[in-house]
């Protein structure tokens, strides 16, 4: 989830009953902590590859973003009226929590086990940003502040709502993916994996991608296609000496260890061959990559440059 809806689901949460009881100072410290894992975002403005390597790590984590509440409890505890530190500390990870869950939901993959297990999870549920979320929780919000007599009901009304559209959205992931099975078997694909990423302005809409030994296959559909829309077809690219060395540069690997779904394809440049590396998992919107690796070739087949594109 983008940080400003994280932020907000924090103010959402506060008005469930914390807002009441323990004044203001539980909308700032929800608000905060719901947003604050999202600090390594700024790795983004020095380099695109520490980022990958960084986003979505420590802070994300069970044990870092324990950490984490323990700094800012510590901060409400200095800069507030309010002076019982371990229920600010336990209001911060509630938060940190939630912003835990809800990236989760998405694609991009979170590494919520470390510093035991970098392993990335991600549940591919709903689009990084969804407007029926992000509604549900403005909506939430203002109708708690303009019935202040309600407004834990009406809280509490917009946390369930708001946990409803998560269920259907993972039943129709769960559709999405039986779908995309029953076409790889009618279609006799070698598939070695498959993956069913959300669309925007979802739950119908998805995309889909099956990998093979030999090709990787892209489509987009809605659950209320009657049909099978085509695949493009991504053939894996032949073992070449320009492939190898492409491999060899740093960048590339850190695609290959972010990327579920890696596609390679040349085209020319200005002076030689560029060889360029995108994921499927990103291909929701047309003509948008948004981690696009290019490593570039002069006529000799000697690298010139290499890193990810702008964007």
């Amino acid at each position: 989830m983008d940080t400003v809806t994280h932020a907000l689901a924090g103010t959402l949460i506060a008005q469930a009953g914390f807002r009441q009881r323990m004044g203001r100072v539980a909308t700032g410290a929800l608000t905060v902590s719901a947003a604050a894992p999202d600090i390594d975002g700024f790795m983004r403005f020095q380099d695109t590859a520490f980022y990958l390597s960084v986003h979505r790590g420590i802070t994300h984590s069970f044990v870092g973003g324990a950490v984490l509440a323990l700094l800012l409890a510590a901060l409400f505890y200095r800069c507030s009226a309010y002076k019982h530190y371990w229920r600010l500390a336990g209001l911060c990870y509630l938060g940190i929590l939630s912003h835990i869950v809800l990236d989760l939901f998405t694609s991009y993959g979170t590494m919520i086990f470390l510093p035991f297990n970098g392993q990335r999870i991600a549940w591919d549920t709903l689009f990084i940003i969804d407007i029926f979320v992000s509604g549900v929780i403005v909506v939430g919000i203002v109708l708690a502040y303009r019935w202040p007599f309600h407004s834990i009901r009406v809280g509490r009304t917009a946390l369930v709502l708001l946990g409803g559209y998560m269920l259907v959205a993972a039943a129709a992931h769960q559709s999405a993916l039986i779908r995309l099975r029953g076409r790889v078997e009618r279609e006799n694909l070698p598939a070695t994996r498959l993956a069913a990423f959300p669309m925007p302005f979802g739950p119908l809409r998805w995309s889909g991608v099956v990998a093979t030994d030999e090709a990787t296959y892209h489509v987009i559909f809605s659950l209320l296609d009657r049909g099978d829309r085509s695949f493009r077809v991504y053939p894996l690219p032949r073992n070449g000496p320009l492939f190898r060395r492409a491999e060899e540069e740093d960048v590339v690997a850190v695609f290959r260890w972010f990327a579920r779904f890696p596609v390679v394809t040349v085209r020319q440049g200005a002076v030689g061959p560029v060889v360029q590396y995108f994921d499927l998992q990103f291909s929701q919107i047309e003509g948008r990559q948004p981690f696009l690796v290019e490593v570039d070739f002069d006529r000799h087949g000697e690298p010139r440059s290499s890193g990810f594109a702008p964007r």
